[in-house]
């Protein structure tokens, strides 16, 4: 808080936002995420200042990941110790509040009902590397019929950063938000994007949590850690440069193979 204004300088909130499986079209199955919000706008942190739990808000914003230290206490020294690490949030550049006064229940109720819209992202931009392949098949399950779990595609974009932020360097221009797909839509990025290629994704906010297993430098020992990461779950992606379609692909998959054979049959005739 400012002492001399009365008023804060911060505002931070943990939103609950709800998703549709949108892969059943409007399913009754509710999804929810907890993203971080993040503010030193005077505006936005006015407003902030009157949220009260289970308001419902409006939230427009940008994600904006950011270098920061990482605390941890280690299980077996008990010491403190921190170490470089990378932060996701939402910056809101609007937020309204919708109602106020609700109960838990009635919160939830309206939150559910308007959970077609209470989660949306659109970003533009461009793959920092080539896509990679997991084969998971527990993340995500809440959202994704497992009909459909073939898979997952991770990748990381490089979206121009169009504001300038107080909390960090002036001279990060740039976000890099995680992106994540799933079943068919895995496949067919693993095939048509790579490293460079400019996307437009329509997705959702999805946070979970995990366990990482990090090296005390007090005494050396190691120890499990809950890490928080904030991604995007495709709904689609539309590919807009330097991609290639699924038939060049296996075009080019079957011009590798061929030309895998030659070698061999001319090897062998040799």
């Amino acid at each position: 808080m400012d002492d001399a204004t009365g008023s804060y300088k911060k505002g931070q909130a943990f939103l609950i936002v709800a998703s549709a499986n949108r892969e059943n079209g409007i399913s009754t199955n509710v999804f929810y995420s907890k993203p971080f919000l993040y503010s030193e706008d005077p505006d936005i942190v006015a407003e902030m200042s009157n949220w009260k739990k289970n308001d419902l808000v409006s939230a427009k914003g940008v994600i904006t990941t950011l270098n920061a230290n990482k605390g941890t206490i280690c299980a077996h020294c008990h010491e403190k110790s921190s170490r470089p690490g990378e932060v996701s949030l939402i910056t809101p550049i609007y937020i309204e509040t919708r109602y106020t006064g609700l109960e838990e229940k009635e919160a939830t109720r309206i939150l559910n009902e308007k959970r077609e819209i209470s989660n949306q992202v659109y970003l533009l931009g461009s793959l920092c590397d080539d896509v990679n392949g997991r084969k998971e098949s527990t993340i995500y399950k809440d959202i994704i019929s497992q009909s459909s779990y073939k898979g997952i595609a991770a990748y990381q974009i490089a979206v121009d950063r169009k504001y300038y932020l107080k909390q960090d360097v002036p001279t990060n221009r740039t976000d890099y938000p995680h992106i994540i797909s799933v079943g068919a839509k895995a496949e067919q990025d693993l095939k048509c994007i790579h490293k460079g290629s400019m996307v437009l994704v329509d997705g959702m906010v999805v946070t979970r949590e995990f366990r990482r297993t990090v090296t005390c430098p007090h005494c050396g020992k190691q120890f499990d850690w809950p890490e928080k990461v904030l991604e995007v779950l495709t709904f689609g992606t539309e590919y807009l440069a330097d991609f290639m379609t699924p038939e060049e692909y296996d075009k080019l998959q079957a011009e590798k193979l061929q030309a895998i054979k030659n070698d061999i049959f001319t090897s062998s005739a040799e």
